[in-house]
């Protein structure tokens, strides 16, 4: 497959999911895909309080900036022991 093969099904697919969302946001009973049972946030699923929509983004923050110290550290030891293999490669040529 060619770059713009790829592109225009990446366009598609998020045109599709733009509409997709639109549709869910209007009305949530056409779908069928959740049926709201409850209008109190704390007890909804489809609806966050301000606390619950904090905690989640603090859970989510904490856990994307874990990931990405976890791949530093990695690109970190990786690049300590290359380094290493390559100094030792040469003390053996000499």
């Amino acid at each position: 497959m060619n770059r713009g093969t790829v592109i225009l099904v990446v366009a598609i697919a998020l045109i599709a999911g733009g509409f997709l969302t639109l549709m869910i946001l209007a009305s949530p009973q056409t779908l069928g895909l959740a049926r709201v049972q409850t209008l109190n946030p704390e007890a909804s699923t489809l609806q966050a309080t301000p606390q619950q929509a904090l905690i989640f983004l603090l859970y989510a923050g904490f856990a994307i900036g874990s990931l990405v110290v976890l791949g530093i550290v990695i690109a970190l030891i990786f690049r300590s022991l290359d380094r290493e293999i390559a100094r030792n490669s040469k003390q053996q040529k000499s």
